[in-house]
């Protein structure tokens, strides 16, 4: 098990690396914007440009898994994303960072994509995609309390010139972990019962969608509902410092607890807990404390990298060709964007609290899908 997990894990360092730069500019997304004058249209074309860039290699890939995907491809993904962050360091200008960063998405979403069709096919897929979780939340919570510090120090180029020395540690890393084979058929005969098996494979597809459009409301406005409720800046930090800091026992909790009581209830368990801390959250409303909100949060981020391991892994349990995997970063950053848009522009009446309710009716309809996936896969046996 191990040894399998060793030989994973140069695949996961290398998603990750990719990744850096979209987990790090909405850190210094604001030093960007002061040191080039961009407008709002312009920065928040840049703050998508990463993700636009995931999106689209993550929806080529299903129609190109024979071709594209192998050991070779992937490690030239980490090549492109260390070549467009240093140019991104380069870049004095709005349009040719834009490029950079879309050309790094696409390098992202190419090696995330393979990393989840890979570990998600593993004999113990739960203890791959929880070590992963486990590594990103660990990345992320560094470039929470070590970006600032290192912003202090110049422009935001330090933060770049950063993400390529993690790109390039990593490549020299990788060298010395075994080589990971690729093994994949891509073909729709793989799936075990046909069309039946990919229609219960799109459903669980919707579900990381609408769990994405939950995730995405909470991440986009926290800060601001934690503002409605009196909190200062500091303790709104604090609180979201503490939060990714526990959510990273959601991956340790899917690894130890793996497929032993299957793995559609630890999934609908999972949401149905977030909804009562979305609850709870609500209930209290402006009258919050700060214990209260750092406990919610720390169990709402938790339960995020939990539920993320089970709904990829069902999701993979319908389709063995891998192709339904390589559109879950798609699905995942479409909700993600979506979110904050369809809440202000369709619910939003006076108050960004009243998100709370809306990402409850996202995890509810949910619950409901994956009730629907469990009635169908019951059926089927």
């Amino acid at each position: 098990m191990w040894q399998q997990l060793r030989a994973t894990l140069s695949l996961q360092l290398i998603a990750l690396a990719c990744l850096s730069g979209y987990f790090a500019l909405p850190l210094f997304l604001g030093e960007v914007v002061a040191a080039l004058g961009l407008s709002e249209l312009q920065a928040g074309l840049l703050a998508a440009a990463d993700l636009l860039g995931i999106g689209l290699m993550s929806m080529v890939l299903p129609f190109t898994i024979k071709c594209l995907i192998n050991w070779r491809n992937v490690v030239y993904s980490l090549w492109v994303a260390m070549v467009a962050s240093l140019l991104s360091m380069l870049a004095n200008s709005f349009e040719l960072l834009l490029v950079c960063r879309l050309l790094a998405g696409m390098a992202a979403g190419f090696s995330y994509a393979s990393a989840l069709v890979v570990l998600a096919r593993q004999a113990q897929p739960t203890l791959h995609l929880g070590a992963y979780n486990i590594l990103a939340t660990g990345l992320i919570t560094v470039f929470m309390f070590g970006l600032p510090s290192l912003l202090e120090l110049g422009s935001y180029q330090y933060a770049l010139a950063l993400m390529a020395l993690i790109q390039l540690v990593c490549m020299l890393v990788v060298t010395q972990l075994p080589k990971l084979e690729f093994d994949f058929d891509g073909s729709v005969s793989s799936v075990n019962h046909g069309s039946s098996q990919i229609y219960l494979g799109s459903l669980m597809l919707l579900v990381c969608g609408l769990f994405y459009l939950n995730i995405g409301t909470i991440w986009a406005f926290i800060e601001l509902i934690a503002d409605e409720s009196g909190f200062t800046t500091a303790e709104i930090g604090m609180a979201l410092g503490i939060s990714n800091v526990v959510s990273i026992g959601g991956g340790f909790l899917s690894a130890w607890l793996g497929e032993r009581i299957g793995k559609v209830l630890p999934l609908m368990v999972g949401l149905f807990i977030q909804g009562c801390v979305l609850l709870v959250l609500w209930q209290f409303g402006t009258a919050i404390s700060l214990t209260i909100l750092v406990i919610s949060l720390s169990t709402y981020f938790l339960l995020w990298n939990f539920i993320d391991v089970y709904s990829i892994s069902l999701t993979e349990s319908f389709d063995h060709s891998g192709k339904l995997i390589t559109v879950v970063p798609a699905v995942q950053g479409f909700g993600s964007a979506l979110a904050p848009v369809l809440f202000t522009s369709l619910w939003m009446q006076n108050q960004y609290s009243e998100g709370i309710p809306f990402a409850l009716v996202a995890i509810g309809m949910a619950i409901l899908v994956v009730q629907l996936v469990a009635n169908l896969k019951g059926k089927q046996q």
